[in-house]
């Protein structure tokens, strides 16, 4: 048998599991007692007995009898050198695949979109390994594969049937261990993509703090617990870490408290990612119950980016535990809160006040809470408190300081030269520095005193405005937009920043009104005794600002736009 250890690379070149040369384990020992970096490659036949097929599909089977060994030393353990060297023998169960890619690759997400946030990124397929870790029923609170040791790179791997114990873990990075990357696994799943029968352990990935390194293509599913951990207590990354272009979902699968990304450290970068519950949340695998990504305990500096997160089962984000400075931008939020009705966002204060999470530019549809709720009630924060109503305070102890939302006074339509032009006047109180418009998609029941619309999820976003002296403008084309501008069912909402990039709830829904254009003028005489002692701000018919005092004192001709006392008047001078 041809062993091979030439340039510190050592071939693995059976599938067994006893330590014996050519093993993976074997392979792991050997890197570790080797001086510099490492490099495991595989070169297994098809007459090994680790060898399997299934409906046509096949892959190599490693199925361990102890937890692998700790990987203390520099390596790379190259898994998609199988299908260099011996060729591509698995595409993928025919419920994974959607076709092949231009690589020969098949897709994973069925007819699912893989759109991942609003900017219009797409998840690349995910190619399906032939090298399969199979752990055998085995748990391990360290990690069935723990990493101890910087510049590590493993990629081409499946790992799965752990036993679910109570705190184990598939996958451990230690702290003291920098540079990592893990890319292009499985962890959960069968390497042929379909379903399994069980879980795997309790965490699919953990990754501790002091660490840093990039979890990139990570296909992580039905995990027994969270399916990527980052920390267990308030902690400090070295240099960071990224999660980039991973799908992440169904986990919770015997601890019902789970989430599919649990952040616990800072500096962390959540990006163009996958992460949902299941498929068919009324199907067999229901027992999601967290959120999609829940941010808390100190978990300072935290991006969540362009990421599509929907169907989990309780919020799609959830920021608490005095996690400040998180940014969640350009995201697709949507279904979430389908079990217990929770929101799209939610800012609690469950063990410390969190402040400066700014949600900006997101798309918002169909989540069973408020799209944003700033949970002020001191409870767990599952579901939200619900809209949270202006006072006109700034309140330190309360998330992002509980500013208030934009109040929306008026909005107009008006057609001018085949162009439908949209203006939208309001106010914005407790220090808001802008704010931004945004189409409703879906109406929230919730009203405050004065208010008989309902709050809204923010579902197109439309355009920002800059605060001045607590009242802003805004004016945009939107015939571009796709909705039917005429139709008079439209709704618009807003939300507020500050100049800390604190941000506020959603504000009640303002109904858009249908549009007017030259010939639907009413003549000044109609106006002139009801408005003529009136404060007003009369505009432009292109929205400039062009008079406040009493009606009775303009001198302009012309077509303009009259606000007054929360309403809106067209007329011809």
């Amino acid at each position: 048998m041809f062993l091979l250890l030439i340039n510190d690379v050592f071939i693995v070149n059976n599938g067994s599991d006893d330590g014996s040369s050519g093993t993976l384990r074997w392979a792991i020992e050997m890197a570790n007692v080797t001086p510099g970096s490492d490099t495991i490659i595989f070169n297994i036949p098809t007459s090994d007995p680790s060898y399997v097929c299934l409906s046509g599909n096949c892959w190599w089977r490693i199925t361990l009898s102890s937890k692998l060994p700790s990987i203390t030393a520099p390596l790379f353990i190259d898994g998609w050198s199988q299908t260099e060297n011996v060729g591509n023998t698995n595409l993928c169960a025919l419920s994974f695949r959607t076709g092949p890619d231009s690589a020969g690759w098949t897709s994973v997400r069925n007819t699912h979109s893989r759109t991942v946030g609003t900017l219009g990124n797409t998840l690349p397929p995910f190619p399906c390994p032939e090298i399969e870790v199979y752990l055998n029923g085995l748990s391990d609170v360290l990690g069935i594969l723990e990493i101890s040791s910087s510049q590590v790179e493993i990629r081409g791997l499946a790992f799965y049937g752990g036993g679910g114990g109570s705190g184990s873990q598939v996958i451990r990075v230690r702290p003291g261990s920098e540079n990592i990357t893990l890319r292009e696994l499985f962890v959960g799943v069968p390497a042929d993509g379909s379903q399994p029968t069980d879980s795997t352990p309790s965490d699919c990935v953990f990754v501790d703090g002091n660490t840093s390194g990039r979890l990139v293509r990570l296909y992580v599913g039905f995990c027994g617990s969270h399916g990527i951990k980052f920390g267990n207590t308030s902690a400090s990354t070295s240099n960071g870490w990224i999660m980039d272009s991973c799908e992440v979902f169904a986990s919770g699968w015997f601890f019902d408290q789970a989430d599919n990304v649990n952040v616990y450290f800072k500096n962390v970068l959540i990006r163009h990612n996958l992460i949902h519950s299941a498929d068919n949340p009324n199907g067999s695998d229901i027992r999601v119950f967290g959120a999609g990504v829940e941010v808390r305990y100190n978990a300072d500096s935290v991006s969540i980016f362009a990421n599509t997160i929907y169907n989990n089962s309780t919020k799609g984000i959830f920021v608490d535990g005095g996690s400040d400075d998180v940014f969640v931008g350009y995201n697709l939020i949507y279904g979430n809160g389908w079990r217990m009705p929770g929101p799209g966002v939610g800012v609690g204060e469950r063990r410390g006040i969190s402040h400066r999470i700014t949600i900006l530019r997101n798309h918002f549809a169909d989540n069973g809470g408020l799209a944003i709720d700033l949970d002020s009630s001191g409870a767990s924060g599952f579901a939200g408190d619900g809209v949270t109503c202006n006072d006109g305070l700034r309140q330190s102890d309360n998330p992002n300081y509980l500013i208030d939302y934009p109040y929306l006074d008026s909005a107009r339509l008006y057609v001018s030269s085949g162009d439908t032009i949209l203006s939208v006047w309001g106010r914005a109180l407790t220090g808001a520095d802008s704010v931004e418009i945004y189409l409703v998609s879906t109406i929230d029941d919730q009203n405050c005193p004065s208010e008989m619309d309902g709050h809204g999820e923010g579902g197109i976003f439309l355009k920002a405005s800059e605060v001045i002296l607590n009242s802003f403008q805004l004016i945009l084309k939107v015939d571009s937009l796709g909705p039917d501008w005429s139709s008079g069912s439209l709704y618009l909402t807003a939300l507020s920043h500050d100049e800390l990039g604190n941000t506020s709830e959603f504000s009640h829904n303002l109904p858009v009104p249908t549009p007017v254009g030259s010939n639907d003028d009413l003549v000044v005489s109609e106006l002139a005794g009801p408005l003529y002692n009136s404060h007003v701000r009369i505009y432009t018919a292109d929205g400039r600002l062009v008079f406040v005092g009493s009606y009775g004192e303009f001198e302009g001709t012309g077509l303009f736009f009259i606000l007054s006392e929360g309403k809106i008047w067209k007329i011809l001078r």
